[in-house]
């Protein structure tokens, strides 16, 4: 089996422990604070570069850091959920008008959850087909002027 790395240059590999940290601080954070007032937290944090990384490789490389099998114990949030929330840290912290989103979908006696983000409203990082949930809840609810926003 050929191993994939996460990263390719050093500034990709402190985001990565970075988005490692992050996860480690979430799945703390989530379970003494409300889902909105981690949000709240995430948001208003200082906005700072990731170097020479561009937005698609940072989304590339979250999405390979929530998926190693050292984050899939029950002390941290389903991979949907993590996802979401590490890349709404991240993208907001770069400045990217990001939104996070939880729907539900109930077909007979299932019920399903997925959280997503959206950037300039549109998914990201995600192939779950959107149209099949109902949205509960978007972070933030409005945008600042000039950034658009998802449209549902």
């Amino acid at each position: 089996m050929k191993l994939i790395p996460v990263a390719e240059t050093s500034s990709e590999y402190w985001l990565a422990a970075w988005v490692a940290v992050r996860l480690c601080c979430i799945a703390i954070l989530i379970r003494f604070e409300s889902l909105p007032a981690l949000l709240k937290r995430l948001s208003s944090t200082h906005r700072h570069s990731v170097g020479t990384v561009d937005t698609d490789r940072v989304i590339r490389i979250v999405k390979r850091v929530c998926r190693l099998p050292c984050f899939r114990p029950p002390i941290f949030p389903r991979i949907c959920l993590r996802q979401s929330l590490v890349l709404y840290d991240v993208l907001t912290r770069m400045g990217c008008p990001v939104e996070i989103y939880l729907g539900i979908n109930k077909t007979g006696e299932r019920l399903a959850a997925h959280s997503w983000v959206a950037l300039d409203g549109k998914p990201i990082a995600d192939n779950a087909p959107k149209d099949t949930f109902r949205i509960l809840y978007k972070y933030p609810t409005a945008l600042p002027v000039g950034y658009p926003s998802a449209t549902r």
